[in-house]
């Protein structure tokens, strides 16, 4: 269950989620979810814990659905004892939320639920690249230039946040790839037809050549204005490589 998602966290989901078995996150954190669902394995158990948006009704009867639509194989409680949040009451009668969420629960297990639990997920040819050390470049250059509308690791993280919002409500699905399986050269026109790179500062001379490649191939490249700032170790360039 992360938490808040920032510098100091440690969390590189490329790195992380590529050796759990199970993944989880909370629904109120859209991006993390996003996130372990490009890296994660195919025999991991994924799923969320409700939250502060699934604590009303309507968040209750929304929450497996949320998960189902995700891509995700279960749904988690937070807890199943106090007083806050429960399933079930001290006297083990269901409890609104528990009743809430069962009703809907009910509902995946059948019908387009049951459907939906076994299909497949139908990917754009879009890809977004995810770069933890574009994150410690925002952070850094928060530093720098605090109060910017591109500077600090919060707002690298809702820019992220916004396109893959965008994305979605323009009808599109996507899928990320890491730093190092672009750089690696991972990337063809055929399976990607769009990458687009959100506020990445850090563009090694490898990863450069790549993206040359890539757009020669036929590919399609989406950048901001801070692409290429700094080197792949996050040294300032004198030249900008794109």
């Amino acid at each position: 269950g992360f938490l808040g998602y920032n510098w100091k966290m440690g969390y590189d989901f490329a790195k992380l989620t590529e050796n759990l078995e199970m993944n989880q996150t909370y629904n109120s954190n859209f991006l993390q979810g996003e996130l372990y669902r490009s890296f994660k394995r195919d025999d991991a158990f994924t799923g969320k814990w409700g939250n502060s948006v699934a604590d009303v009704e309507e968040g209750w009867h929304a929450f497996p659905w949320d998960c189902l639509l995700a891509g995700d194989n279960s749904v988690w409680w937070w807890t199943s004892w106090g007083c806050d949040y429960i399933p079930f009451n001290p006297d083990l009668s269901i409890s609104n939320m528990g009743r809430w969420f069962f009703e809907s629960l009910e509902e995946t297990r059948s019908g387009p639920g049951r459907l939906l639990l076994n299909a497949g997920r139908v990917e754009s040819p879009i890809a977004i690249l995810y770069s933890h050390r574009d994150m410690f470049a925002a952070a850094l250059l928060g530093q720098m230039a605090d109060g910017q509308p591109w500077s600090g690791d919060a707002r690298f993280t809702g820019t992220h946040q916004a396109l893959l919002r965008a994305l979605r409500d323009a009808g599109y699905q996507y899928t990320h790839l890491a730093f190092d399986d672009v750089e690696a050269g991972g990337l063809s026109p055929e399976e990607h037809r769009v990458l687009i790179l959100p506020l990445a500062t850090c563009i090694s001379d490898e990863m450069a050549q790549a993206l040359r490649s890539y757009v020669e191939a036929g590919g399609t490249l989406i950048v901001d204005g801070r692409a290429g700032i700094l080197s792949g170790q996050g040294r300032i360039r004198d030249d900008r490589p794109l």
